[in-house]
């Protein structure tokens, strides 16, 4: 029977080509097959007519993802059923048109509008990527269609027509495929030009990532670098990047990145994969590179998919841990590995036993009194300045004597304008206006605080009354002290409080620091005009001594809280492949041969920097490196050399002041009002590194007032680092400093109002500093009135600047994986949005993840990296994935093809 279906001149010899491909299937042919094809001038007719029609939709031209309106696409696909029953009226005769267009109709179109035309209805295709699914089954429906149309062509053939392909819209693919055929030449370490020994650094870094490639069987010689990052946003970020990493991981993509740049909670991922996987021993490492030397890098990494580097570092692949999909830590076989329910079951990294907490809790007061103390002591100073000269001169000059003087040598000195014209004084003049302008405020500054001595006298009678009651024997002034230093305690949190909750912070901050300091310094006046003028002098010798014993003595990092925010974060997130917490290791102790080569990214807090490019900055991108470390304004050098001058700096250290987020020096928000009473509430979480010099003595009490008054530079021994977020949150400026030509960005930061801080920071960052632009339009990810996003990522060129002028560009790639919600998320993520309306947008304060929040995020994290993998936008990529395809595939559906630059060029002068 397969025989005479096959006959030529039969309708199964004819549809051959489209029985193979499935369109017409068995019992179709069982039915038809042996039929003479014989269509007639009403078949021609009416093939002519619908033919048009299909090659004139949307049902035999491509969808692009970012183009069209699934809904438009949907209703098109619908109204053939009506032009096919329009055109059968006309043409009754059409009886092998009739048979082809309505089996094709019926059996391939109509459970496709069937499925998605109620959805339609809903809304549910209003969400970008919630149509990816429609956007798969279209294309099978627009490859029946397709064959329909050749099926007409035949029957027109019969009459003379000749058979021509469908013409594709997207003519511009192959512009695309071009453009992305072009290479981003990679720069180590931004290609740094200067000193021999900076060169050196830079070969060390791209000899770091060639030992990585080899390893996983990349060919270590290419000329371009991809890298992945991970934003900040404190435990919340870290389990969505997690989800996200997994997506990557399961398509064995991985091990192809070459860098993993962190900023703060990006790096608590960051780091755990960098100590698990980097902790491992060089030689067991290099087992498996060995045994696969002879072969191409192609070879290698097929060899190296297919195994998952079986036996490299344990007979029991099971066990085994790297960057590939069947090795730990994401390997699953039932479950989750334990690797990763560790992780998870450290989410609320923070909480602790009662006793942790008391410890804490006398940690945090210990601090804040030692800084009140130095506080004290310098206004017990002041006072007793104060109190000496009060005394020594009259109660009538006590007022007036001191302002008289001034007023009249400014007045004086101001008339002689012999004196401002000259050369000599005009070189100086801001040397003599800053000494005059001591002279004329320092007695009215003198003047005020007398004043505000005198203020205080109606409270007198009240202290009295109250101490009377308790302890006769304490004298009023004692009782007034007491009630100034409870005052001064009180403002200091007031202030702290003033600087989140009031708008009006700077005028309302400045006058309540003086307020501060005027209370502290009239308690302080009181207790030496208690005790008497010798005694006092005895006290005030003691504050000397004690003030210089600590000088010489205390540092400041030792009062704050990141030793103990190190120590939760390394027991948390730095473990070994048992699953135990690991030794934190040095970050130039990293095996290169199976980690990404990290970059973990800090701020350099310079607000007190003489350097121009500093101004309204007031800090600068801090990175370490297995490498080097340092910034464009301190320069870099070896790591070793950073850990050599700070004995406690090693991987959870970095990890520990990339997380800083709370400190009184921010970077970018760095404000003086706000840094004064951080420090005295020692909300410090960032540490003073030693940059410069081999002293063992730390930072002192010279650096706390430079955190008090936001002054910190690059001048002296010590550099005061904080939060990578400060200065730039989503942790790409430092791959587009090295070109990268292929980068994933995950951005977990805190941003409920869609309004994309990081992105367009980097932007604006990468422009200013590198002349490097990022090609934007996030509107697909902005807020519907629903509240929801169309999609949850964006693709984008960058363009990096070549050549005299920019006259020619290399371009790069990003994909940008956005924390968001589409509302095609699966029923746990619906749910647990009813449950928590913040989600997934908690406070990055909150830093005590259940285990259900954490999955939350998780499971929203592998849902966005799934989305970059749909046949709609990647095609049929198969399970082992090269980056170089991925990429491809993305820019041939994402992309808009760009004018060409020799078009665009302006003529050449004649």
């Amino acid at each position: 029977m397969q025989n005479d279906h096959g006959a030529p001149g039969t309708w199964a010899g004819t549809l051959a080509a489209f029985s193979r491909d499935g369109v017409f299937a068995d019992d179709f042919l069982a039915i038809y097959g042996a039929r003479n094809w014989e269509p007639n001038a009403a078949d021609q007719h009416a093939a002519h007519l619908f033919h048009v029609q299909l090659i004139s939709r949307i049902a035999t031209q491509p969808l692009n993802y970012s183009e069209g309106m699934e809904d438009r696409a949907l209703t098109s696909i619908v109204e053939l059923f009506k032009y096919a029953r329009d055109i059968n009226g006309a043409n009754p005769d059409a009886a092998t048109f009739e048979i082809l267009a309505w089996y094709i109709l019926n059996v391939h179109v109509r459970p496709f509008t069937a499925k998605w035309h109620p959805k339609s209805a809903s809304g549910a295709l209003h969400a970008l990527d919630t149509s990816d699914e429609f956007r798969t089954e279209l294309a099978g429906v627009q490859a029946a269609l397709i064959a329909l149309d050749g099926t007409l062509q035949l029957l027109r053939a019969s009459a003379g027509y000749e058979i021509a392909n469908i013409p594709l819209s997207r003519p511009n693919l192959q512009s695309i495929d071009e453009e992305m055929s072009e290479l981003v030449h990679w720069r180590p370490m931004g290609n740094i030009k200067g000193e021999e020994g900076l060169k050196t650094l830079a070969e060390n870094e791209q000899i770091a990532v060639g030992k990585r490639r080899s390893s996983y069987g990349i060919d270590r010689d290419l000329p371009w670098a991809t890298g992945l990052a991970l934003s900040g946003g404190g435990i919340r970020s870290a389990a969505f990047a997690l989800g996200a990493i997994a997506s990557i991981a399961k398509r064995n993509l991985l091990c192809q990145f070459d860098y993993l740049s962190t900023v703060s909670g990006g790096g608590y991922a960051g780091t755990f994969l960098t100590q698990l996987v980097g902790g491992i021993s060089q030689d067991s490492s290099s087992r498996s590179g060995g045994a696969v030397a002879d072969q191409s890098g192609e070879e290698r990494l097929q060899a190296k998919i297919k195994t998952s580097q079986s036996g490299m570092l344990d007979h029991d692949t099971s066990q085994a841990v790297s960057l590939c999909r069947d090795d730990q830590p994401f390997r699953r076989e039932e479950g989750e590995s334990e690797l990763l329910r560790q992780f998870r079951q450290s989410a609320s990294f923070l909480s602790g036993s009662p006793w942790e907490r008391m410890g804490v809790a006398m940690a945090q007061a210990y601090g804040i009194f030692m800084n009140l103390a130095v506080l004290m002591l310098f206004a017990a100073l002041f006072a007793f300045g104060d109190f000496s000269s009060r005394r020594l001169s009259n109660p009538v000059v006590d007022h007036w004597a001191g302002v008289l003087p001034s007023v009249l040598l400014a007045v004086v000195f101001l008339a002689m304008p012999m004196i401002w014209a000259r050369p000599s004084f005009a070189q100086r003049r801001q040397f003599w206006m800053a000494l005059l302008a001591v002279v004329f405020l320092l007695p009215l500054v003198w003047l005020a605080i007398g004043l505000f001595h005198t203020a205080w006298h109606p409270l007198t009678a009240w202290s009295r009354a109250a101490y009377d009651a308790l302890i006769k024997e304490i004298p009023n002034e004692g009782a007034l002290s007491a009630l100034l230093a409870a005052l001064a305690s009180v403002s200091a949190l007031a202030g702290a409080l003033l600087t989140k909750i009031i708008r009006a912070r700077p005028v309302l901050l400045t006058i309540l620091i003086l307020v501060f300091f005027a209370t502290l310094e009239t308690a302080l006046f009181n207790v030496y005009g208690m005790l008497g003028f010798p005694r006092a002098g005895v006290l005030f010798a003691g504050v000397v001594i004690l003030l210089l014993y600590l000088w010489l003595m205390l540092d400041v990092n030792a009062i704050s809280l990141h030793g103990y925010y190190r120590q939760k974060l390394a027991t948390a997130f730095l473990v070994d492949k048992a699953a135990k917490p690991a030794e934190p290791m040095r970050l130039s102790d990293v095996n290169p041969e199976l980690a990404h080569f990290p970059i973990i990214n800090c701020a350099v807090n310079l607000p007190g920097s003489k350097n121009a490019s500093m101004r309204g900055r007031l800090s600068d991108v801090f990175a370490f490196t297995p490498v080097a470390t340092g910034s464009p304004v301190l320069g870099y050098e070896k790591t070793k050399n950073w850990e050599g001058r700070n004995p406690s700096l090693d991987l959870a250290t970095a990890m520990a002041l990339s997380g800083a987020a709370v400190s009184p020096q921010m970077g970018l928000r760095t404000t003086r009002y706000a840094s004064f009473w951080l420090t005295v509430l020692n909300l410090r979480l960032g540490a003073w590194l030693r940059r410069t010099g081999t002293s063992k003595r730390g930072p002192g009490i010279s650096h706390l007032f430079r955190e008090l008054t936001a002054t910190a530079d690059e001048a002296g021994h010590f550099v005061n680092i904080s939060d990578g977020g400060h200065i730039e949150n989503l942790g790409v400026y430092e791959l587009l400093r090295r070109r990268c030509r292929y980068i994933v960005a995950i951005d977990g930061e805190n941003d409920p109002q869609m309004t994309f801080h990081a992105l367009t920071n980097l932007q604006r960052l990468a422009y200013i500093d590198h002349g490097i632009v990022l090609e934007l339009n996030l509107d697909d990810l902005r807020l519907s009135q629903a509240g929801l996003s169309r999609s949850h990522f964006h693709f984008c060129r960058i363009l990096y600047p070549k050549g005299l002028q920019d006259a020619d560009q290399e371009i790069g790639y990003l994909v940008y994986l956005k924390l968001s919600l589409t509302g095609n998320e699966g029923e746990f993520l619906r749910r647990y949005k009813i449950d928590e309306p913040a989600f997934p947008h908690h406070s990055t304060a909150d830093q005590f993840f259940s285990e259900t929040q954490f999955e939350a995020y998780r499971a929203l994290g592998e849902h966005v990296g799934e989305k970059m993998f749909l046949p709609a936008i990647a095609g049929r990529l198969g399970q082992d994935v090269r980056i170089e395809d991925w990429f491809f595939k993305l820019g041939l559906s994402l992309l808009s093809p760009r004018p060409s630059a020799k078009r665009d060029a302006p003529a050449a002068a004649p």
